[in-house]
């Protein structure tokens, strides 16, 4: 850590049981701008969250962060790819896991993805923070599922949902006081479900305090 007349830089670098986490960056005393850079590698989420008594899987993951801008505008990107191990207790397969995310004072995007034998999950969500924003707010979900792969049976699940290859697809569009979503789904590749709704609701007011309930919303489903 130094510190002088123009600016405060910092540097730490911590390493434990393979684990490597490093911290560096530099923060303009006039400006107030600031660039700070964060680097994991094979992170274990299962030890660090032992430091705070709760329980998690273990993983070996990669984490890549990067903080710009200014205290007022800040901008800041985060890169995270890795796999969870097996996690037998709550017959829980390895996942490969992939994330893609970044934001600043107004907006912020992110993706997510997984698989585990066979099975896909992503997600994407791009939204303005200010939820009286009229810029447009766009979540997509698309999953491949095995059900013969999930823990269904040890969750109740009726007998006859324990197998099959669902498809499902998500996409909400909208802005804070319109929003259409629509739904698909297949099982074995044959469409079996199709839903779309629109609701004209005012965001802010949800925020706020507002009863979801009296938002008007028209579907039909197929």
């Amino acid at each position: 850590l130094r510190i002088d007349r123009r600016a405060l830089s910092l540097a730490l670098a911590l390493t434990a049981h393979e684990q490597a986490l490093a911290l560096q960056g530099t923060v303009d005393r006039a400006s107030g701008r600031l660039e700070l850079t964060m680097r994991g590698r094979r992170l274990d989420a299962h030890r660090l969250a032992q430091m705070a008594h709760v329980e998690l899987p273990r993983t070996v993951l990669d984490l890549d962060a990067q903080l710009r801008g200014t205290r007022h505008s800040p901008e800041l990107a985060v890169q995270l790819h890795g796999r969870t191990l097996p996690w037998p207790r709550h017959h829980l397969p390895a996942v490969e896991l992939t994330f893609d995310g970044a934001g600043d004072a107004r907006r912020v995007e992110g993706t997510l993805e997984a698989s585990a034998r066979g099975q896909k999950l992503r997600a994407l969500v791009d939204a303005p923070l200010d939820p009286s924003s009229d810029r447009e707010r766009v979540a997509e979900v698309r999953a491949h599922l095995d059900l013969s792969q999930l823990p269904l049976a040890s969750l109740g699940a009726p007998a006859g949902v324990h197998a099959g290859v669902v498809d499902l697809a998500l996409d909400v569009r909208g802005t804070r006081r319109a929003v259409e979503a629509q739904l698909e789904g297949a099982i074995h590749g044959e469409p079996v479900l199709a839903v779309r709704a629109e609701s004209h609701l005012d965001v802010a007011a949800l925020v706020h305090g507002a009863p979801w309930q009296d938002a008007p919303v028209v579907a039909a489903v197929t």
